[in-house]
């Protein structure tokens, strides 16, 4: 199965960031993903695309929002995407998937902070169901507030006002949330004993998509580096494709030996033909700089797998043991090792 993620990654500038959701994607074979909170000025946000891959279709809102709260991406050899309307606060497409024999609507969600501009959308999200008629509908995202009474911890009382708006388009649309596993809570704030938990993310579908794909159901991550759980909605049969590209890593780049390396090599006498000489100075450089990978990064990968494993177990405890101090305090100390490491890949 291929799957269907957002994310709100809180920022996208921050290249350890890009190495996370790089990473979800490649893990949860992910064909379609939305970056959600990006806070990628529009000026740079080809340099930051360009760093998740040439396979990888985009689309955003920039013409809704100067920030571009969301980005969405897909590969098309896996599914087609057709962007059929942005907004401030969602976009919202229809997918088929590669065979073409199934069709459905997907709307990214970034809800805004207030109740009074969340209205908005509540009555944009009204307009679009009445218009998708008999075609299965899910929508993702962060909708910046709770369904029930319970979805805080640690924080003030959640009240009528803060839920009503968005528990009635849920009935109006008759929107069900789909089946979940892992994180409940799927953003946290602070970094102490007091630390505040919410339900804000959430994957509802439509009365048709519970028809037809009821069984289909949501998995919340651990958050790593965000604030934010990502959710991941495996719901699309995988078609066979060709195997993987080659993937150049380039921390060498940055090491001090690199280029007096690179020129000692290139200084060599190679006879032969042209094409035979630059093969040659190169098998010598890939040499050398096996020896320098070997010497001062063998276990990098070992080590960065090693801290994001440890920044996991930590954020699984922290499902049962939300304001546990000392746990919040390992949670920090693993997430600034992690990126420690990821720097250097």
């Amino acid at each position: 199965m291929i799957s269907i993620c957002t994310w709100n990654i809180r920022g996208l500038n921050d290249p350890s960031k890009v190495t996370e959701v790089r990473r979800v994607v490649n893990t949860h074979n992910i064909k379609v993903i939305a970056i959600l909170e990006t806070r990628v000025k529009s000026g740079k946000y080809t340099a930051v695309l360009n760093k998740f891959g040439r396979q990888w279709s985009w689309d955003n809102n920039y013409s809704c929002s100067d920030n571009g709260r969301i980005w969405i991406g897909w590969i098309p050899g896996s599914v087609t995407i057709k962007v059929k309307h942005t907004h401030e606060q969602y976009i919202y497409c229809a997918v088929h998937n590669q065979k073409g024999d199934f069709e459905f609507f997907f709307t990214a969600i970034y809800g805004l902070h207030t109740i009074q501009d969340r209205k908005k959308l509540w009555d944009e999200l009204r307009a679009l169901n009445a218009s998708i008629g008999n075609v299965p509908w899910i929508l993702s995202g962060d909708f910046n507030t709770m369904l029930g009474i319970h979805d805080r911890v640690n924080g003030a009382p959640v009240t009528l006002a803060e839920i009503k708006d968005f528990s009635d388009v849920v009935d109006q649309c008759l929107l069900s949330e789909l089946k979940s596993s892992g994180h409940f809570f799927s953003w946290h704030k602070g970094g102490d004993g007091n630390k505040t938990a919410s339900r804000i993310d959430r994957c509802l579908g439509n009365a048709e998509w519970m028809s037809q794909k009821g069984a289909v159901y949501t998995e919340y991550l651990n958050p790593g580096l965000s604030d934010h759980s990502p959710i991941l909605i495996t719901c699309l049969a995988e078609e066979k494709g060709g195997g993987r590209p080659f993937k150049f890593l380039n921390y060498l780049a940055n090491h001090v030996e690199f280029m007096p390396a690179v020129e000692c090599c290139w200084k060599q006498d190679c006879k032969g033909t042209a094409i035979f000489s630059v093969w040659s100075r190169l098998k010598l450089i890939k040499n050398k700089l096996k020896k320098i990978d070997h010497r001062d990064f063998q276990g990098i990968h070992d080590r960065i797998e090693q801290a994001r494993q440890q920044l996991e177990v930590v954020q699984a405890q922290l499902q049962c043991q939300v304001a546990d101090s000392s746990l919040l305090v390992q949670e920090q100390e693993c997430s600034a090792t992690l990126r420690k490491w990821l720097k250097l890949e």
